[in-house]
């Protein structure tokens, strides 16, 4: 749902109105000649044609999902809990959730970098979520089936309600 006060027509309404908000000068306050405001370059960005699009997003989920599931399988395997006890924790599990904390940390501040490290955060992420989803497995029967297929389902729903249009990004 859009925002009530923020709509196109509310807009139009306000300018057909000439109402100008609070404390905004009116017509006999304004400056008749204002000089162009030229005190900087204006910004290096160019548009490239290259926008995005619901399938090229669909694509590089596909492509970073099936890195996350082959990283978590390594994950999974990696476990030691023949009779019901969890006996060796990979360290490279721990190291996983590390490098991904990290990378999330640092490609929060450099997102032109995502392209690149994507990759590297899916497999770290899925070393540490494969390795700890067979602790929980191991404990509690049935968990991880469960949250899997509650998360699966989620996902499928919300992508199936915006390829639809059911959802739209405002």
């Amino acid at each position: 749902m859009s925002n009530p006060l923020l709509n196109e027509k509310r807009l139009k309404q306000a300018a057909a109105a000439n109402d100008s908000g609070w404390a905004a000068p009116d017509e006999s306050t304004r400056r008749g000649n204002v000089d162009p405001l030229n005190d900087g370059p204006t910004t290096p960005w160019v548009p490239t044609g290259r926008t995005m699009t619901v399938a090229g997003t669909a694509n590089a989920t596909a492509v970073l999902f099936v890195l996350l599931l082959a990283a978590a399988v390594v994950g999974w395997l990696g476990v030691d809990a023949p009779d019901g006890q969890v006996y060796k924790f990979p360290a490279y599990a721990i190291g996983g959730l590390l490098v991904g904390f990290g990378l999330a940390i640092f490609l929060s501040f450099k997102p032109h970098l995502a392209k690149f490290l994507a990759p590297v955060y899916a497999i770290a992420e899925g070393l540490f979520v494969g390795a700890i989803s067979k602790a929980y497995e191991t404990y509690y029967d049935g968990i991880v089936v469960q949250a899997a297929g509650a998360t699966i389902a989620v996902f499928a729903v919300m992508l199936t309600m915006y390829s639809l249009r059911i959802i739209k990004v405002t």
